[in-house]
């Protein structure tokens, strides 16, 4: 449950989260610190616009995942309104929602710097960036322009994380229990995340 946070500058970290991994706390620890802000809302997405399948694990899974990762957070709290909604899942929709939801609210988006050069294709793009502003958060080879939609990092580091790596990884049965919290990583052992022919295993039971 989202609790009222109504004169607060909040930010909205939305994605696949296919897992979520210590690359995502560390990036949203940095945005709550250097960006003064008082909530980060982790936002599982049903699907990007951008991507033609679904993620992996399972909505309840991927919810599940955030939930035990940023439990020791007081700041991070978890929203299931883009799981509950049609996919794909549009920001603009979402971000049209919580400004209706919470009066007297800064609202941030937060992004990698490999997300900004596709901004323009977001849905309803001008209207969006009325709404939220975006804090980047810097990925390696990808570099980005200044634009007053944008804010970055005083002080930034590079994190080289990503879901599909773990996913890579738990397939070859290799070590994962660096890159994750391990309230995680005991989850997807115990329930056999992205595990080969998990989806064909479920359907024949």
């Amino acid at each position: 449950m989202i609790r009222n946070m109504s004169a607060q500058r909040i930010a909205i970290f939305g994605g696949s989260f296919d897992p979520i991994h210590h690359g995502h706390l560390i990036s949203a620890m940095d945005c709550l610190e250097q960006m003064a802000l008082q909530k980060i809302i982790f936002m599982p997405c049903a699907r990007s616009p951008f991507k033609t399948t679904n993620p992996i694990a399972s909505a309840q899974d991927r919810l599940e995942m955030i939930r035990l990762a940023i439990k020791p957070f007081k700041n991070f709290e978890l929203s299931s309104f883009e799981l509950q909604s049609p996919a794909p899942s549009y920001s603009i929709h979402t971000a049209k929602t919580f400004q209706k939801l919470f009066e007297q609210i800064e609202l941030f988006w937060i992004i990698g710097s490999d997300q900004v050069q596709e901004l323009p294709r977001w849905k309803e793009f001008a209207e969006l960036i009325k709404i939220v502003t975006f804090i980047v958060v810097p990925r390696a080879g990808f570099p980005f322009e200044k634009k007053s939609y944008l804010r970055s990092l005083p002080i930034s580091r590079y994190i080289d994380i990503s879901s599909s790596e773990i996913r890579e990884r738990v397939k070859k049965n290799l070590p994962v229990i660096h890159l994750l919290p391990s309230a995680v990583f005991r989850y997807i052992k115990k329930h056999s995340i992205y595990l080969p022919n998990k989806t064909d295993n479920e359907q024949k039971a």
